[in-house]
């Protein structure tokens, strides 16, 4: 995505962004709630602040937040031994629809503990907190209390909701400037990709995505556009953060331009093959949520050993990834699944749900060039990928069923130290 194409999808979102169940409050209070939040530094100093702002009119203990991964479960934000007790409990909100009823609700509510009656037959309960942003649930923050629901104040439970959202900012803001340092570490790995026109072609459309990713991934542009439309805190900083994020991004862009033109001869070398599925996750998993699509994976430890070039074996796997999401028309599930064999192969599988393929496409999906929708001829990813694994001694196999999604069976030789 370009930064002109941010810019305006940054407008559009001007109009919509706003909370409509957000009510008027107390300007003050709610100013200082919103820049306390917007000054964290960390995921343990905003559940610190959520504790002492925004739980303060209900007594709750052992608190934790929780947020989506990529795989869409919930884990912690913090490590202490609390978030293990309450994971086993979160585990099985998940599995028996809570969350999803919260989600739905947008609004806290608290739920009774049947497992914790006491001896005077008292029973504990669990304040359940949605963080949403957008309408989009990021997580949850997560409490134990003695408090039942129908003890609770209906206003108190709405007001921790509110307040709720300049939490889920900052963890959305922190993760993205996570993410964003990760990417651009990364950025420098592709710098030296592809040595060939064929497959700098490939890599463009590559980079690209990985540019929209970015630019997607810079959401603390939309939180802090969010905050200046809410009339909370500094606007002139705010104004001065975005400026500062658009200058990222076209710094990031500028390297992907260069990505796109580069071409060079690269030496061989042995690394992890699970790291490389790693890295083209960290490139595509936004892009893949954002589409509806969740990844599960199965991978060994990192002792499978390659020996290859691994930005072309990345760049061969994202174009996998990428031809099976644009085969996910309305989101679905992609499986993936790392493991080594006694004849010292590794074999990557990745399977989706996806509509499949007919006889005819099956017979032609590795062939040189591929039709787009606008009848245009194109260069054809997984033709580029099956090249890669070929070079590096290995072997691409597409198997679908119409009706019964894709599957894609990538091996490698496992690397042998001489001697």
């Amino acid at each position: 995505m370009s930064v002109e194409l941010l810019q305006r999808e940054i407008e559009h979102l001007r109009g919509k962004q706003k909370p409509k169940s957000r009510k008027a409050k107390s300007g003050h209070a709610e100013s200082l709630v919103a820049n306390l939040f917007a000054s964290a530094t960390s995921e343990q100093e905003v559940l610190l602040l959520v504790i002492e702002h925004v739980l303060s009119e209900i007594y709750v203990y052992e608190t934790d937040i929780f947020v989506y991964d990529s795989s869409h479960h919930l884990v912690s934000t913090t490590a202490n031994q609390t978030n293990d007790k309450l994971g086993r409990y979160v585990k099985d909100f998940e599995e028996n629809g809570i969350c999803d009823w919260i989600s739905e609700n947008k609004t806290a509510s608290i739920i009774p503990n049947l497992d914790d009656i006491g001896n005077d037959n008292t029973i504990s309960s669990f304040l359940i907190i949605p963080l949403m942003i957008r309408d989009s649930t990021l997580g949850f923050t997560i409490a134990r209390t003695n408090i039942q629901s129908s003890q609770c104040d209906p206003n108190i439970l709405n007001s921790v909701t509110e307040q709720s959202y300049y939490a889920a900012l900052a963890i959305d803001n922190l993760r993205s400037q996570a993410e964003i340092s990760k990417m651009n570490a990364k950025l420098q790995n592709f710098s030296k990709s592809l040595s060939t026109p064929q497959e700098a072609t490939s890599i463009s459309e590559i980079t690209n995505s990985i540019s929209e990713e970015i630019a997607n991934s810079l959401k603390i542009v939309n939180a802090n556009i969010a905050l200046i439309e809410s009339g909370v805190g500094n606007s002139k900083q705010r104004i001065n953060t975005i400026k500062q994020q658009f200058d990222l991004i076209n710094l990031l862009n500028n390297k992907l331009i260069k990505i796109s033109a580069h071409t060079s001869e690269q030496a061989k070398e042995t690394f992890s093959f699970a790291e490389v599925v790693e890295d083209v996750l960290l490139f595509s998993n936004s892009q893949l949520q954002r589409d509806g699509i969740i990844v599960y994976k199965t991978i060994e430890p990192e002792n499978i050993i390659i020996n290859g070039i691994k930005a072309k074996l990345e760049q061969a796997l994202l174009n996998i990834l990428l031809f099976s999401r644009d085969k996910l028309e309305e989101g679905g599930k992609i499986e993936i699944t790392l493991y080594s064999t006694r004849n010292k192969r590794a074999n990557l599988i990745i399977t989706d749900n996806s509509i499949g393929l007919n006889a005819s496409e099956e017979a032609t999906i590795l062939e040189h060039y591929v039709v787009n929708p606008n009848k245009q001829q194109r260069i054809n990813g997984l033709y580029l990928a099956n090249k890669i694994i070929e070079n590096h001694n290995g072997k691409l196999e597409v198997i679908s069923e119409l009706g019964k999604g894709i599957t894609y069976k990538v091996a490698l030789p496992i690397y042998q130290p001489k001697g």
